[in-house]
């Protein structure tokens, strides 16, 4: 029983597809066109991921030994160079004369106010020795007589000694004689004048006696004033020798510190060998003018270079460097290759590097760098370098891809660069 209008062959009919497949056939050329194009996307892609940007920046630097060059400057006077011991590239030991500069004020008869000064300190110094000279000779001379003296004392002591006792004998003598005239005149046979006359002896030879005794005490304290002005004469001449020294030695601190002020001489503070010699006699120099500059010897040639605050951040130990020297263009002479060795901890002000031989305008980090070859190849012949040679060198301070780099926008919002 047939429940539509129409038949369902009927329908089924409608519903299928004609019978067949289209096939369109493309050019060659669009075919090698979308091979080109797909091998050159991944041509590009390859080459954004495997190639690298180094971001660099350009610093100035100069050479110098790696023990440092030691500048010698004027001192904060004027000043005028009176004579010069060495030469431009003479070798110098520690302690060798360099220079010898004059700062004394000139008179108006032509001669230095310092020098006067200094024949005045000399009459001085003069007279203090003559002084000095006539003191000692004159301990010398009391020093004999009161040894003499003492001599003469000591003798005249000995012989008053002798006659104290000798006086002592007599007047023992004319005590026995008394005492045997006192038992002669009980029996009446002396007179009574020979008696006193006996007693009359006794007395004299008794006063003669404490006489010599009284000499040679006195004689004994002349000893011992002449044993005290003996024992006393070397320290009173010490004490005058110790005061004129003392005068000597005061000028001759006025007059070391007057020759300071009116001249002074310049010695080397380690061997080396000199260079940079701006000084010759008759120079008239102010303060901070540069006289001359000694170089270490055998000392091995580094690189100094300032680099700003701005490209300091990347800055390590180890990095390479281009260098070229404004002495040998790099066109003509190429790059020459350095490495940092190190890098200061502390920044360095524009005022407190004035005498380095590249300007500096900003704020930066002192950088030491050692350099692959100290002589250039130049003409045939290997040209050394050196110290002062100033430079430019190229620091690499990042290294990134290519892809990277173009999706720098993209990393700096998401927060990965």
């Amino acid at each position: 029983m047939r429940k539509g209008l129409f038949r369902q062959q009927a329908l089924r009919y409608q519903r299928s597809p004609i019978e067949g497949t289209l096939l369109m056939t493309p050019k060659p050329a669009y075919v090698w066109f979308t091979f080109f194009l797909i091998f050159w996307l991944l041509a590009i892609g390859v080459f954004l991921s495997t190639s690298s940007y180094a971001r660099k920046t350009t610093v100035s630097g100069w050479l110098s030994p790696s023990e440092g060059v030691e500048k010698i400057y004027a001192e904060p006077r004027k000043g005028r160079v009176s004579a010069v011991f060495v030469e431009e590239g003479q070798q110098v030991q520690q302690g060798n004369a360099l220079l010898s500069i004059d700062y004394g004020v000139q008179h108006t008869q032509g001669k230095s106010i310092e020098g006067k000064q200094q024949e005045e300190l000399d009459k001085k110094l003069s007279r203090l020795s003559e002084s000095l000279r006539l003191r000692t000779q004159q301990f010398s001379r009391e020093n004999a007589q009161l040894v003499q003296a003492l001599e003469h004392a000591n003798t005249d002591k000995r012989a008053l000694s002798s006659l104290s006792d000798l006086a002592y004998q007599g007047y023992q003598l004319a005590s026995h004689q008394l005492e045997a005239q006192t038992a002669l005149i009980a029996s009446a046979s002396i007179s009574r004048a020979e008696y006193q006359q006996s007693k009359l002896a006794v007395i004299q030879a008794k006063q003669q006696w404490q006489q010599a005794i009284r000499e040679v005490k006195l004689k004994q304290a002349d000893i011992h004033r002449l044993e005290y002005q003996l024992a006393e004469l070397p320290q009173a001449y010490s004490r005058d020798i110790v005061v004129i020294e003392n005068q000597i030695s005061d000028l001759n601190s006025q007059r070391l510190t007057l020759t300071k002020a009116a001249s002074h001489t310049l010695y080397a503070s380690r061997d080396g060998v000199v260079s940079a010699l701006q000084a010759y006699p008759g120079l008239n120099i102010q303060q901070g003018y540069p006289l001359l500059s000694i170089t270490p010897l055998h000392a091995q040639i580094e690189a100094t270079l300032l680099v700003p605050v701005s490209a300091a951040g990347f800055i390590e130990e180890g990095q390479a460097l281009a260098i070229r020297y404004d002495a040998f263009p790099h066109q003509k002479f190429g790059i020459q290759e350095g490495s940092i060795l190190s890098v200061s901890q502390a920044l360095v002000l524009p005022g407190e590097w004035s005498h380095a031989p590249v300007p500096m305008k900003e704020p930066a980090y002192l950088v030491k760098a050692a350099i692959a070859r100290s002589t250039i190849e130049a003409y045939g012949r290997s040209v050394p370098l050196r110290t002062g040679m100033t430079f430019s060198a190229d620091v690499s301070l990042s290294q990134r891809s290519l892809l990277e780099w173009l999706l720098e926008p993209v990393y700096s919002i998401t927060g990965r660069l």
